[in-house]
This record gives C-alpha cells, sequence and structure tokens, in this order.
C-alpha cells in the first residue's frame, strides 16, 4: 500500500514541475502588452520573429525563397502546425505546386 501511495504521490510531483514549467514559460512570453514598468520587454534567446501577414502569405514567402521543400521542412522553417500547412498545401493549388515530392510557390 505504502509502494502505491509513493507512486501516486511521485506522479503528482511529476505533473506539478511540468504545470509549473508550463506556467513559467506562458508568464515570460510577450503578448504584444508592455511591462507595467515601462521597459522593453525581454526576448527569449533563440525565438524567431514572428513574421508579417497571415499563414498561407507566410508559407508562400517562405517557399519562394526556398522553392523545392519537403512538407516537414516547410513546418520547421515556417513554424506553422503540420495540419495548416498541409491543408493548405492541398487546397491552395493556385499557390502551391509539389513535383516530384517537393513543394514549390507558384
Amino acid at each position: 500500500m505504502q509502494a502505491m501511495k509513493q507512486q501516486i504521490l511521485d506522479a503528482l510531483d511529476f505533473r506539478i514541475a511540468k504545470l509549473q514549467e508550463l506556467r513559467d514559460f506562458t508568464a515570460s512570453e510577450d503578448f504584444g502588452e508592455p511591462p507595467s514598468n515601462g521597459s522593453a520587454p525581454a526576448r527569449k534567446r533563440g525565438r524567431k520573429p514572428q513574421p508579417t501577414g497571415n499563414r498561407k502569405e507566410q508559407m508562400h514567402t517562405w517557399l519562394k525563397k526556398h522553392p523545392g521543400s519537403a512538407r516537414r521542412h516547410i513546418v520547421a522553417g515556417t513554424g506553422i502546425p503540420a495540419g495548416t500547412v498541409g491543408s493548405y498545401l492541398f487546397s491552395e493549388t493556385k499557390l502551391f505546386e509539389n513535383r516530384d515530392g517537393n513543394w514549390y510557390a507558384r
């Protein structure tokens, strides 16, 4: 009985730690609002600035610069979710073209 109780407590501690990480990450995000003290918000290292325009335009612009890219490279390069990328690639045939398994902007 004691071993089971310890397993439950360990699982709870793990979840609490993950929630704390999520809380800290969310608190550090810049949501476009200036900090209350009026100073510039701190940028996290390694974060890419978000491009302007809608996702379809972002994908099209990215593919113009990186023609012949695989879907996974488009996802990694643009930061757009895989489902959204896939949806646009297959539905927006006037903007995107597949040749030999690689994608191109028209």
